[in-house]
């Protein structure tokens, strides 16, 4: 589905492991103070963020085994939990953002 070259695995590893830790980050902050999660959308927020955060250790394993094999399009098992998971990254973030407009 997504087409990876050979030489660019490596560079995609580093930014789903970066995407990985701005999750957990976010979830983390989100839940820290009390008297915010009382709010709709801070909830959906962190579940949205803990939805991403899932979708990109998939993907991560996605490729790493994709690293072993010959052809640049990766299998649908780590292509589309990638695209999931910016997607929910998104979400996550407008929510997130949505809480300083309301």
């Amino acid at each position: 589905m997504l087409t990876v070259p050979k030489d660019h695995i490596k560079d995609y590893l580093d930014w789903v492991k970066n995407l990985v830790t701005i999750c957990a980050a976010a979830v983390g902050a989100l839940l820290y103070k009390d008297d915010l999660v009382s709010l709709p959308g801070i909830k959906w927020s962190a579940l949205l963020f803990v939805v991403a955060m899932v979708c990109f250790v998939i993907a991560y394993t996605g490729l790493i085994s994709h690293r072993d094999t010959t052809a640049d399009k990766m299998r649908k098992l780590g292509s589309v939990p990638l695209l999931l998971g910016w997607l929910a990254f998104l979400a996550a973030f407008c929510f997130s953002l949505a809480r300083f407009f309301l």
